[in-house]
């Protein structure tokens, strides 16, 4: 289905443009739109691919070793924080331990931290237009009764209750489709239980969302 509608996109846009030649009714801007309309849509099928093949080599077994949590966090951010910047997004960091250690992969960690600001930096632009000051991403790590916990909170502009359920179930979005194949949060979920670990989230709509992540930490011992 998420394939076969911009097809059908496509074989519209081919079959009104032929239509028209035949009468000999176009001009450059009408064969613009229907060009661009075509663009777009295979666009958008290459993008559900891309997904589509990201969410197949995610399922298959990982080689987990020992990951430092909190500098996989930074790690993770240093990548997205100039984006956000050009977003007018600020980037709280509240780390209250810095010494913990799950097994895990760390280039896999790194893709569900990245999907997840991605997703609260969607957010914050569909709440706030650029010049707003309110915009703000927290992200924080604690320990909490053997387990690393990481939360990714948002002020944008939340999940409708409805839509809480189903947010890690593949194709599902609240994006538009130029934004979003509905992947993402399920390639997250694979890859947390594959490191043994849970994801939830809470949001209320209107006010914000919180993304949150634990995993069990190593024993010193168990670290080589």
């Amino acid at each position: 289905h998420e394939i076969n509608q911009p097809l059908g996109m496509i074989n519209l846009a081919i079959q009104n443009l032929i239509h028209k030649l035949q009468d000999k009714q176009t001009n450059p801007e009408y064969i613009d739109e229907k060009a661009e309309s075509i663009r777009h849509n295979i666009a958008r099928i290459s993008k559900i691919i891309e997904h589509v093949r990201l969410f197949s080599r995610d399922q298959q077994a990982m080689p987990l070793e020992a990951v430092d949590i909190c500098q996989t966090i930074c790690d993770a951010l240093s990548m997205t924080e100039i984006q956000c910047k050009n977003h007018n997004i600020k980037i709280s960091m509240e780390l209250s331990d810095k010494n913990m250690v799950i097994l895990g992969n760390k280039y896999r960690l790194e893709q569900v931290i990245l999907n997840l600001i991605s997703n609260a930096r969607d957010a914050l632009d569909d709440k706030y237009d650029f010049y707003d000051g309110r915009k703000v991403i927290t992200v924080r790590c604690s320990r909490s009764e053997g387990k690393a916990m990481i939360e990714i909170e948002d002020n944008g502009t939340g999940i409708e209750e409805d839509s809480l359920s189903h947010i890690f179930d593949p194709f599902f979005t609240t994006k538009s489709e130029n934004r979003g194949t509905g992947l993402g949060l399920s390639i997250c979920y694979g890859i947390v239980k594959d490191m043994q670990g849970s994801i939830e989230c809470s949001s209320q709509c209107g006010k914000g969302t919180v993304m949150r992540l634990s995993f069990n930490l190593l024993d010193r011992k168990e670290i080589k």
